[in-house]
């Protein structure tokens, strides 16, 4: 081999270090899920638990973080691919923990059954759900043993777009119950002065936890034990608590 093609490949090669390096990551993820994320109507601008952690993990990990807005199964899709590096937050289930590489979880959610005032049933089980027509979000998860269940028993389980559409057919009768979790579907029942017309069950769904989630196809799930040592130092310390209080007192009750 000549000097020339030496040098040649050396080149290259030192080129593609910075590519396989992380220093930037992009996120996606939901974008109106209270009080965990969400992107406020025409703008840029996020809030959240997860929105909140994210940036302070990374500032402390020195990458710089850009958010980007997709639609919740098109981010699942991208991170898949490798088009974008990390969801913002996340259940695990099965089939996820096959395409994707898993933080240490950082919160713990509650889902809950929500239910007209005047079409109430008895809940004390997942059989209970079995011959009931529901909604859940488009592409959504509520943890292993619900989604197990729900394939297993063949749920009627109408996916659909925004808390707009599934709080609406139920109102219209043309479902017995939402799926969804519990601060974020009594916040949207708050504000929308629905708490009069749609209450929700006593005993929860699930619970279960959210994490983090890397593309295998990304160089920055390199960077996930960082991340998780990260986590774990910030939740002893007791800066999740104090972050998800925070976030709490902007609820309606």
């Amino acid at each position: 081999m000549n000097k020339s093609v030496i040098v040649t490949f050396l080149v290259l090669f030192c080129l593609e270090l910075p590519a396989q390096e992380c220093s930037h990551i992009k996120v996606s993820g939901a974008n109106d899920w209270f009080p965990v994320i969400a992107k406020a109507p025409n703008s840029d601008e996020y809030s959240g638990i997860a929105f909140d952690l994210i940036n302070e993990v990374t500032s402390h990990l020195n990458l710089t973080v850009q958010f980007i807005y997709l639609p919740w199964s098109r981010s699942l899709v991208y991170l898949e691919n490798g088009d974008i590096d990390m969801i913002s937050a996340i259940y695990w289930n099965k089939e996820r923990s096959q395409k994707f590489h898993y933080s240490i979880p950082y919160l713990q959610n509650e889902s809950k059954l929500f239910v007209s005032r005047t079409n109430r049933f008895e809940y004390d089980q997942l059989e209970d759900l079995i011959g009931k027509q529901g909604a859940i979000p488009r592409g959504g998860s509520f943890g292993e043993a619900f989604d197990s269940f729900s394939k297993e028993h063949r749920l009627k389980l109408s996916q659909l777009k925004n808390k707009d559409q599934m709080f609406g057919m139920l109102l219209n009768e043309h479902i017995d119950y939402v799926l969804q979790d519990y601060f974020d579907g009594i916040s949207y029942v708050a504000k929308n002065g629905l708490s009069d017309r749609i209450t929700t069950l006593t005993t929860p769904v699930s619970q279960p936890d959210i994490h983090f989630a890397f593309s295998k196809k990304s160089p920055c799930s390199k960077r996930l034990d960082d991340v998780n040592i990260k986590l774990k130092e910030l939740i002893s310390e007791g800066f999740l608590k104090r972050l998800t209080e925070q976030h709490l007192t902007n609820i309606s009750n």
